[in-house]
């Protein structure tokens, strides 16, 4: 869950795409009220209701949205890691690539 958050912070995860994530969750075995109910909402859903809900979801599992730094340094960290292990490029992690 802390990685779809971060993910959600730095815009990697759209609020359109937080029912689809809620969903894949739910099939790993995460559960909570909210997360079932923003499982069940669409893509065309209200955001704001959506972002609430997620909200909601988050603390429900006992984590937290992380504040920009923080989901910065996990995304830092992540690409780090990906380049390490050859699944991308320099050239795809830089400003305006679409990938960072």
């Amino acid at each position: 869950m802390f990685a779809i958050a971060w993910q959600y912070v730095v815009g990697l995860v759209s609020p359109e795409d937080l029912p689809m994530e809620a969903a894949q969750l739910l099939a790993v075995g995460l559960d909570s009220p909210a997360l079932r109910d923003l499982a069940g909402r669409s893509r065309r859903d209200d955001t704001a209701e959506i972002r609430g809900l997620f909200r909601q979801a988050v603390g429900e599992l006992g984590t937290a949205i992380p504040d920009e730094e923080t989901a910065e340094r996990c995304l830092l960290h992540y690409l780090a890691g990906q380049l390490a292990a050859g699944a991308m490029t320099p050239g795809e992690v830089q400003p305006g690539s679409g990938r960072a």
